[in-house]
């Protein structure tokens, strides 16, 4: 099975999930090299080819209740 990635600092980032919130779709990634580096990005329906950093804890406080919806 292949896994779709992408590269955040110059590290190979499988996407596990994907979750929409309004026009926000938040991303769950996971370091194929090493699955305990775990990270949520983001990107919106105005740029969909750049997945951004979240703005602070409370948006990722945010975006990790989805997940565990």
């Amino acid at each position: 099975m292949e896994i779709e990635y992408v590269i955040i600092d110059d590290k190979r980032f499988g996407i596990i999930n994907e979750i929409t919130n309004e026009n926000t779709t938040y991303v769950f990634l996971a370091n194929l090299e090493d699955p305990t580096e775990q990270l949520i990005r983001k990107y919106t329906k105005e740029n969909q080819e750049d997945l951004i950093p979240l703005e602070n804890d409370a948006e990722f406080d945010f975006a990790l209740s989805l997940f565990n919806e």
